[in-house]
């Protein structure tokens, strides 16, 4: 530690990740404190990143992968957003039952899937088929063919809140 002789290492600055070397009173001091602080903050930032993960895993079933294409506040109507996503489903994957806190539009690019909405008929949804599904309304989404399904969705949402809310029965 001849190298250190003078210095101190700082185990938290503004950097997070990086290591400041700060001139102290001839010799090395560790800071239990600023470690304490360090392990603090890893394991908030652990916690909030598991809750983003489980937040956006609920709102889709497996087989089911979203791709975020857009994102953007209205221009009228600063309250809302719009978000634009391209949806894959494997073959016989489903959404679950769920509802939005907005409008959905639905424009399928590729495969058979049956849209199935709480209190009406089925519908069954082939490319180039579009559908709009109301704000609130419990729905789901199932792959009924062979292939892979893709669809284009936009929705308009309130802002700020998760575009996925899942029902269960």
């Amino acid at each position: 530690m001849k190298a250190l002789r003078g210095f101190r290492v700082s185990l938290w600055s503004p950097y997070f990740f990086g290591i400041i070397i700060k001139p102290v009173s001839s010799q090395f001091k560790f800071h239990p404190k600023e470690a304490l602080m360090k392990k603090f903050f890893l394991i908030a930032l652990c916690i909030v990143l598991v809750g983003f993960v489980s937040a956006n895993a609920g709102a889709q079933g497996p087989g089911v992968t979203a791709k975020p294409l857009l994102k953007t506040t209205l221009s009228d109507d600063t309250t809302k957003e719009a978000s634009m996503m391209l949806v894959e489903f494997s073959p016989g994957s489903t959404t679950g039952r769920h509802t939005h806190p907005g409008d959905e539009y639905i424009f399928v690019l590729q495969g058979t899937f049956e849209l199935s909405i709480e209190s009406r008929e089925t519908r069954r949804l082939s490319t180039g088929d579009a559908f709009h599904t109301p704000r609130g309304l419990v729905h789901e989404n199932r792959n009924v063919g062979d292939t892979p399904a893709r669809v284009v969705i936009t929705l308009i949402l309130d802002k700020g809140k998760p575009f996925v809310q899942p029902v269960v029965k």
